[in-house]
């Protein structure tokens, strides 16, 4: 909706303002605030993507530090992947009564929104805040760092901890670990040695290592000690470790990095005042991105890039935030521009600008097309350095790591769309260069004005540079982003203007959420949440509101693809969030999250789309093949997959290693819209094999046997493996997870002809992994008839193979003398098979008769000879130790049994492990 503004009176010239972070002061320029009068003409340009609240707004923790509550340039709310167990890690810092010592806090959130493990980082009693964390992709374990005053000087160091996840459950928080240990000597590029450097609030960051197997951590910290300006020049702290090294707590060894050109930013005469966001990149790339003000005028946004894991030559690219505006005539577009200097001369459109201003606390992000995001305010000024703070928008920058281009993209509003050449204007909506609308009755200009910021009184001393919040979200794999921060202009309108018509905005601060779902080439009209027109908020007052790290895709729901995204917020009792000078009084709040579910458009695009998972335990699968023809997609970690294909129908296929394939046909796709097609895939599983059944003598009895699966189990599919060996996911879920381990084995007994009829089937019973044999004493009792016996066999997670049918066997109509029941001569089976020590190889006769039983090898050289002798009716076992005919062991391999009895031969296969 626009917000137009009719000005009336002259433009007020007020003095230079001072305006600093929460701890230090620093120079801005001059800033004219219109006094203006607003008619609150607003309408829809764009619609609001549809969302609905996933998790209704949860209390975590009661706190009495109400300011800044998860750090200045990160985001403490992280997705934890399905694989891993899903939900959230978060981490902030709070105070559990008013006269309470500030604690750094961590906490748990389940993947249904239940809250666990809300605890201290740590048990020490000393001060702490500003703590930060990253998850590591490959165990799954967080790693948190944080600042706090921990030795006898009154510098505060930076520690960091992780969680080990002790069988899957959080809260093994490893001893604090002492990285950056203030204050810090650094002597600068140009000769300068400073000695009182202190370097403080975190951002924890984890990419790839360049040492085999390891991953790497990097913590970025900024000075927060001042030579001649405020700097905040950062030293980063980097550590490679593996997943059992955070497993176990063994200690990282620490190395610390400097950026030359930032160190020498310190120094200089020339004051500049950075503010950056702490990125890696998966090729050994890490970046700090973001922007900064100076004494002179300068390109102002900043990329420093080291190419080696840290460890090389960094590199700084920049460029001019500014972009042009122009000055609005009035007299309906016949008179001079609206803007005029304090001697009431009217700027010339080419003094007229927009630059970034007013955004100390952003954070950056990388994509898989290796773009940097920054998303921050733009503010109007004009050649004299004079901003007008009510006339501001919400962008990002994009930086090309490959070819180092800037790219300014509109977030809020948009004139055209995100990514082309227009530009909004706070008089020209659509960019054209043209007022939209003069007021009939002055000939001026109406304007429309804003107030992106978390509290609505600039009177408040730094509170322009102190209360600004711009965050945005990693794409996650759909390209799906998010772009946070708050705006209090209705309050603004009504504190601050007397507007009435906005009293019950009195004390409602908004939350801003625009989502791009096309890694930030276009981005939506902001979904606005706040106490008043969102009823299931009511009654919350939120600050400080931190987005999760990315938006989790939840598959189509109603057509639509739907994406959840977690937000942590601080709800503050009193709106103000005392600091410093600020507003008080700190009386507290409550650290809250909730989570929202988020329509996507499927942008005219038409095709499938789904999740594709284990049908035992609905586990995603991820790098399954889903195939149609020509059209091919693969699944995510969380099993998800999109195939884009025109309108028509198809037969689909999906296919994964270590699965049977699954095909469904007839699936109609029809003109820009998304089919939902999820696939549930059955384990593939070797199964027993030579199955016997034999009945036994008095035909009381059936002996049935049979020979273990080939190779014991399907070991080819790695990526659960992977994910176990390397502890990715907690061990209290591996009963769900492919083992791949043979237990056992079930035996059915069922009629002849009803093979494919399971239901009809009785069960024998079940033995362990290390029998092969099983017998059937209900036999005595059947009816006669005709029977078979299946034999399925048994993996972890109760996940049983196709069966094997044994031979038929006959049960007479009445009880037949034991000579007469059927008999054969025939090799029945070595067992166990593979074996180690011993094997039992058991032989049935038909009669008592001489029996010759050899071992060959598996090029048919004689090993044995096991037996000569005479052997009896009926079943006999001999045992092979395992070494030829003159003692000595064998080596491992493949043998071969023969049994020579009756006038026949019969041959079998058997392996040794020695």
């Amino acid at each position: 909706m626009k917000r137009y503004i009719f000005v009336i009176l002259s433009l007020i010239v007020l003095s230079n303002l001072l305006s600093n972070d929460n701890h230090m002061n620093v120079p801005v320029g001059q800033a004219i605030y219109p006094n203006f009068i607003s008619n609150h003409n607003r309408d829809n340009e764009r619609l609001a993507p549809v969302w609905t609240f996933n998790n209704l707004p949860t209390s975590i923790l009661m706190s009495y530090n109400d300011y800044m509550i998860g750090g200045y340039n990160n985001l403490p709310m992280q997705l934890i992947p399905d694989a891993m167990g899903g939900g959230y890690f978060l981490t902030f810092h709070a105070k559990r009564t008013a006269t309470g010592t500030r604690r750094v806090i961590y906490s748990y959130i389940e993947q249904n929104g239940t809250v666990h493990n809300t605890n201290d980082l740590t048990t020490d009693t000393y001060a702490q805040g500003y703590s930060a964390m990253d998850i590591d992709p490959i165990s799954g374990k967080p790693i948190y760092a944080w600042h706090s005053p921990v030795d006898t000087d009154t510098s505060q160091e930076v520690m960091v901890s992780w969680d080990r996840l002790l069988e899957g459950v959080p809260g093994s928080l490893t001893t604090p670990a002492l990285i950056i240990d203030n204050p810090i000597t650094i002597t600068s590029p140009s000769g300068i040695t400073t000695t009182n450097n202190e370097f403080n609030w975190p951002i924890v960051k984890i990419g790839p290592s360049p040492s085999v197997g390891m991953q790497r951590v990097y913590v970025l910290t900024r000075n927060y000690s001042i030579y001649n300006f405020t700097s905040e020049n950062p030293l980063i702290a980097w550590a490679d470790f593996t997943s059992t090294m955070l497993e176990t707590g063994s200690p990282l060894v620490w190395n610390q990095v400097h950026i030359p050109v930032l160190d020498d930013w310190h120094v200089v005469t020339d004051w500049k005042q950075p503010s950056y966001g702490f990125t890696v990149g998966n090729d050994g790339r890490i970046y700090l991105a973001g922007h900064h003000k100076s004494q002179t005028p300068e390109a102002d946004m900043d990329v420093f890039v080291c190419e080696n894991y840290g460890e090389g030559t960094w590199q700084h690219y920049s460029a001019f935030s500014n972009f042009p505006s122009w000055n609005p005539p009035t007299q309906n577009g016949a008179g001079p521009g609206f803007f005029m200097n304090p001697v009431n001369v009217p700027f010339t459109d080419s003094q007229m600008r927009w630059k970034i201003q007013n955004a100390r606390n952003v954070n950056a992000v990388i994509d898989d097309n290796g773009l940097i995001h920054v998303t921050a305010m733009w503010m109007l000024s004009n050649s004299n350095n004079v901003d007008y703070p009510s006339f501001n928008t919400i962008k990002e920058f994009v930086f090309d790591t490959n070819t180092h281009q800037f790219d300014i993209r509109e977030v809020y509003p948009i004139a055209g769309t995100s990514s082309d050449s227009l530009r909004w204007q706070p008089w020209d909506a659509d960019g054209n260069g043209i007022v939209d609308q003069y007021d009939q009755a002055t000939g001026n200009p109406l304007m429309r004005d804003d107030w992106n910021f978390c509290y609505w009184d600039d009177n408040v001393s730094y509170m322009r540079d102190d209360y600004n919040f711009y965050k945005i979200t990693e794409p996650n794999a759909q390209g799906w982003m998010a772009s946070l921060w708050q705006n209090s202009y209705k309050a603004r309108r009504c504190n601050y203007y007397g507007d009435s018509q906005y009293a019950a905005y009195t004390t409602v601060p908004e939350i801003y959420i625009s989502v791009s779902p096309d890694n930030g080439l276009n981005w939506s009209e902001p979904i606005i949440i706040n106490s008043v027109e969102t009823a299931q908020f009511s009654g919350n007052r939120p600050m400080w509101a931190y987005p999760s790290d990315k938006i989790k895709y939840e598959g189509i729901i109603n057509g639509h693809p739907v994406g959840k995204l977690g937000l942590m917020y601080y709800h503050d009792f009193t709106w103000g969030s005392y600091n410093g000078s600020s507003t008080g009084p700190e009386d507290g709040g409550i650290v809250k999250f909730m989570t929202i579910n988020i329509e996507f458009p499927m942008q005219g695009i038409s095709g499938i789309s789904g999740i594709v998972k284990r049908i035992d335990n609905q586990l995603p699968i991820a790098n399954a093949t889903i195939t149609s023809g020509l059209y091919t997609a693969i699944s995510n970690e969380q099993g998800t997959y999109v195939m884009n294909m025109p309108a028509g129908s198809y037969t689909v296929t999906a296919s994964a290693e270590g699965y049977v394939p699954m095909i469904v046909n007839n699936v109609v796709v029809t003109n820009n819209q998304s089919t939902t097609l999820d696939f549930s895939l059955n384990e593939i599983t070797n199964p027993a094999t030579e199955v016997v059944a034999s009945i036994q003598t008095g035909n009381s009895a059936v002996l049935i046997q049979w020979d273990s699966p080939v190779s014991g189990s399907n070991l080819s599919f790695d990526l659960e493996k992977k994910l176990k060996d390397s502890q990715m996911i907690p061990k209290s879920s591996v009963v769900n997870l492919r083992d791949r381990n043979l237990t056992g084995f079930k035996i059915w007994l069922l009629i002849n002809g009803q093979e494919n009829n399971d239901e009809a089937w009785i069960l024998i019973g079940t033995v362990p992994a290390t029998d092969n044999s099983i017998i059937d004493t209900s036999w005595e009792n059947l009816a006669a008839n005709t029977y078979r016996y299946a034999v399925k066999a048994v993996y972890s997670g109760s996940i049983l193979s196709s069966p094997s049918f044994s031979n038929t066997v006959i049960k007479p109509v009445v009880n037949s003398d034991p000579s007469n029941s059927p008999s054969i001569t025939r090799i029945i089976s070595a067992s166990p098979n593979p074996f180690v020590s011993t094997v039992s190889i058991s032989y049935e006769l038909k009669s008592n008769s001489p029996a010759r039983l050899d071992i060959f090898n598996i090029n048919g050289q004689h090993i044995k000879t096991l037996n000569t002798a005479l052997s009896q009716k009926g079943i006999n076992h001999i045992v092979w130790d395992g070494t030829n005919d003159r003692g000595d062991k064998v080596g491992s391999g493949l043998y071969l049994y023969r049994l020579d009895a009756e006038g026949q031969i019969f041959t079998k296969k058997m392996m040794f492990l020695k």
